[in-house]
C-alpha cells in the first residue's frame, strides 16, 4: 500500500527543487496553510511570487488520477494561483511528470470530468451518486499543461 504523506512530501519537495532549478526562491509552507503548499519568488526582473498547491498520484499510465475535493475546485483569488499535478510512477525510476495548471483550470477540470461521470450512458441508475467533492481529474485531461 502506497504511504499518502510519502507521495505529498516527494511531490512538493520536487515541485520545489524545479522552481529553485527555474530561477524562483521557493519556500515550503507549514501543514494547514489552506489552498498553497509553496509560496515562490522569481528571482530578478519584477520579483513576481506566486502560490503553488502541489497535488501528487501515484500510479501508471491513463489511469492515473487526482482526487480533487472541493478546496480544490474553488476559484482563484488572484492571476498567482497555481497547482502542479506531479505524476509518480510505480516504477520509482522513471522521471516524475509536471502538470503545471491555472488553479481556474483545475477547478474546470475537476466539474467537467464529474458531470462527465455522471452522465457516461450505460450506468445503472442509482450508483452514481457521489457529489463533486469527490471528483478525481484522470492525467490525460492535464496532458496540453505538461512542463509548462
Amino acid at each position: 500500500m502506497v504511504d499518502t504523506k510519502q507521495t505529498k512530501t516527494i511531490g512538493e519537495h520536487a515541485v520545489a527543487a524545479e522552481l529553485a532549478r527555474h530561477g524562483w526562491a521557493p519556500a515550503l509552507t507549514r501543514d494547514g496553510l489552506e489552498r498553497t503548499d509553496i509560496l515562490a519568488v522569481q528571482l530578478g526582473g519584477d520579483r513576481t511570487m506566486v502560490e503553488v498547491q502541489v497535488k501528487s498520484a501515484r500510479g501508471s499510465g491513463p489511469r492515473l488520477s487526482w482526487p480533487l475535493g472541493e478546496k480544490s475546485q474553488q476559484p482563484s483569488l488572484h492571476r498567482h494561483e497555481w497547482f502542479v499535478m506531479v505524476a509518480i510512477d510505480d516504477d520509482l525510476s522513471a522521471p516524475l511528470r509536471y502538470f503545471v495548471v491555472p488553479r481556474d483550470h483545475v477547478a474546470a477540470a475537476a466539474w467537467i470530468q464529474h458531470m462527465d461521470w455522471l452522465t457516461t450512458p450505460g450506468i445503472p441508475a442509482g450508483t452514481r451518486n457521489a457529489g463533486p467533492e469527490r471528483s478525481r481529474v484522470p492525467l490525460p485531461t492535464f496532458g496540453r499543461y505538461e512542463d509548462a
